[in-house]
């Protein structure tokens, strides 16, 4: 490696390396009411989501990507992640650490942000299907105390009619069972109820949690 930082644990797994992935950092947060919408870049910004009560977390993301509209039925908190080479630092001191391109130009990672997060696991993209609508029938994405995990999704979509059921990348916070669920499927009505089909998640889910 003629540039960077590697750092490795115990058993020899990669865990920040700064030439084959780059840092995250938090550039706002807030809470959204049910029914109200939270904007975004999603060129080069993650919305992620979290709700400190047991419930699901519903929504639409808009079809250009720049929007999200809370169907949960409460306040759903959520943070917006952005990569480092194109964020500013929001603090200034003479100690710490700063990580460079081998250009030296584009600055990979950098201790001089006030908001970071800890990347707890991803899910790719055809690896997250829903056995039913039921709690139970969503895949358990993370298991440990879903406090300060966020869940950052590409696209949410919620809607259902008298015919078809439909659920892409909503969100289960369960505080009592400490796990949180993702629900992908679709259902049809057809005449005597309706059959669900578990659907694949379209995009990335990014599990991680807040650390400032």
């Amino acid at each position: 490696m003629a540039y960077g930082l590697e750092i490795f644990s115990n058993n020899g797994s990669l865990q920040l390396g700064t030439t084959v992935q780059e840092s995250l950092s938090v550039i706002g947060s807030a809470t959204v009411a049910t029914g109200s919408s939270v904007t975004y870049n999603g060129t080069n910004e993650i919305l992620c989501f979290n709700r400190s009560t047991t419930g699901w977390i519903t929504g639409n993301t808009n079809a250009t990507g720049t929007s999200w509209t809370n169907s949960s039925g409460v306040p759903v908190n959520w943070i917006k992640l952005q990569r480092m080479t194109q964020s500013t630092e929001d603090e200034t001191h003479n100690y710490g650490l700063k990580i460079f391109d081998a250009q030296g130009s584009s600055r990979t990672y950098s201790t001089g942000f006030s908001k970071s997060q800890e990347v707890l696991n991803v899910k790719s993209p055809g690896t997250v299907s829903s056995t039913s609508k039921e709690v139970a029938g969503a895949a358990v994405i993370y298991t440990g105390s879903p406090a300060g995990v966020y869940v950052g999704v590409g696209r949410m979509y919620y809607g259902f009619s008298n015919s078809q059921y439909d659920a892409y990348e909503n969100l289960y916070f369960d505080t009592s069972n400490n796990v949180i669920r993702s629900r992908n499927l679709v259902g049809f009505n057809i005449g005597n109820g309706f059959s669900y089909i578990g659907r694949p998640n379209r995009s990335s889910l990014i599990i991680f949690k807040r650390k400032g």
